[in-house]
């Protein structure tokens, strides 16, 4: 009985580690950050009207306007909308940090041939 009981835990066991072992293999950190990215867009845009604000944006060319514009619409909103506008833009930079570390190792292993 001991025996029977030692080999089904055993089994379980191994199971999951082989589950967790193809898991990681399939899901890495880029694509949950990539995940992390969409879901903080989806909830902006579940909050913002965003066709709204492009059409009460002024031109991409004045940067001072702009500049304004964000500043006003970033202030005078509400305390969810903000953080998921800081949300959206720390996931952001962050995504674009591992972009640039995977551009950076090809580009330094090539310069030391």
């Amino acid at each position: 009985m001991k025996k029977k009981m030692k080999e089904s835990i055993r089994t379980r066991t191994m199971r999951r580690v082989v589950a967790v072992y193809y898991l990681r293999k399939a899901i890495n950190r880029f694509t949950l950050k990539i995940g992390l990215l969409a879901l903080t867009a989806l909830a902006f845009g579940s909050l913002v009207h965003v066709a709204a604000v492009f059409n009460n944006m002024p031109a991409f060319s004045d940067i001072g306007a702009m500049y304004s514009f964000g500043s006003a619409a970033f202030f005078n909103t509400g305390v969810m909308v903000q953080a998921v506008v800081m949300a959206l833009g720390a996931v952001t930079l962050w995504l674009m940090r591992d972009v640039f570390r995977a551009i950076q190792i090809p580009i330094m292993k090539l310069s030391h041939a």
